[in-house]
């Protein structure tokens, strides 16, 4: 698999899953702040285990890396916009 796409997939699917993870903590925040915090991360680490199975290495630590940051920047967006309107 190409560097390239590997990387375009990783963000494309952490996108997704961040945006996801956002509304969800929008909505748990009212019931509690510690499931708007945990189930995000538990959604990231069950993607993750899905996505690294099969790989090694190299590829295995770019693949967290960038799948960290991108669900973590996108999740924060989401969470903080729908928070404030």
């Amino acid at each position: 698999m190409d560097k390239k796409k590997l990387d375009q997939k990783i963000v494309g699917v952490y996108t997704v899953v961040g945006a996801v993870a956002g509304l969800m903590a929008h909505y748990l925040t009212s019931m509690s702040i510690h499931l708007a915090l945990i189930i995000p991360f538990s959604m990231y680490l069950a993607s993750l285990a899905v996505f690294v199975r099969g790989t090694e290495g190299k590829k295995r630590s770019r693949i967290i890396y960038y799948s960290f940051f991108t669900l973590f920047l996108v999740w924060s967006t989401v969470w903080v916009f729908f928070f404030n309107l």
